[in-house]
Formats: C-alpha cells, structure tokens, sequence
C-alpha cells in the first residue's frame, strides 16, 4: 500500500525508471495508471497503479507481473501465464525513498517462468495483412471504374 497523495510521484518514478505507460491494457477496477518495461527478450514487467478503500481511508495498490513482451502474440495467450513479480518494484520504492506496507503475504517472485521456444511477433503479421487488404480494395476499386 502507498499513499493516495503519491500517485503522481509514483507515475514519475516508475516513468524514469523506463517504463512506459500502456493504454491497451486490461484495466482492473480502480485503476489510475498502468506501464511495463521491458526486462529481457522473454520478459516484460508490468506495473499498475490502482486506487482502493477500506472503511476508513483510500489508499494505492501497487499491482506488478511479469509477462510475455506485448511484441508478440503469446503476451495474449493463457498458456504463458502473468505471474506476479514484486522484487524489482519494491527495489524502486525503496530506491526511491518511497514509504510503502505490504498487506498479508507478498508471494516470492518466480525463479522461472514458461515463455514460447520461438514467440511469435504480431506486428509483421499485421503489416502483411494491412498491405493485402489495402492491394485487394485497390484491385476492387479499379475494376469499378472501367
């Protein structure tokens, strides 16, 4: 738990640490900011911001996983899961000065992950696709016009 006065501290810290702020996301209830960084080819490390509230007072959650890059397909996939990894943020926080509680159990971070022999990129695969469509509506529109 953090602080609901940080917010804006903690976007900037976890901006000049390298990550980048992500609007396609899956956003979870309560959610004021989301970024990943990427750590290694196979891996990115996914940070959320997320306001919640008790009885008494309104407080941050910081959320964090790691995952398949969102370079690739796999990132979507349920086969390669989004465990969750708190060593490197909380590593930041304390970096950083930064006050924070962990409530309940904080599970170990995963020494290994499953991740794709080969993944595959989406963005060529989309490329492809944009150029075939926009070639076969050109041939469309040209026969139209004879």
């Amino acid at each position: 738990m953090a602080r609901l006065e940080d917010c804006d501290k903690l976007k900037a810290i976890f901006a000049n640490e390298g990550f980048d702020s992500t609007i396609l996301q899956v956003w979870k209830e309560g959610q004021l900011w989301g970024g990943a960084k990427l750590l290694d080819p196979s891996n990115e490390l996914h940070v959320r911001i997320i306001l919640a509230k008790d009885l008494y007072r309104s407080f941050l959650i910081i959320d964090s996983e790691i995952e398949v890059p969102r370079d690739y397909l796999e990132h979507i996939s349920s086969d390669f899961s989004h465990e969750p990894y708190h060593g490197p943020v909380l590593e930041i926080l304390r970096r950083y000065g930064m006050s924070y509680e962990i409530v309940g159990n904080l599970p170990a971070d995963p020494m290994t992950v499953k991740r794709p022999v080969r993944p595959t990129p989406w963005k060529p695969i989309a490329g492809f696709l944009g150029i075939t469509a926009f070639f076969l509506i050109a041939s469309e529109s040209s026969r139209g016009f004879t």
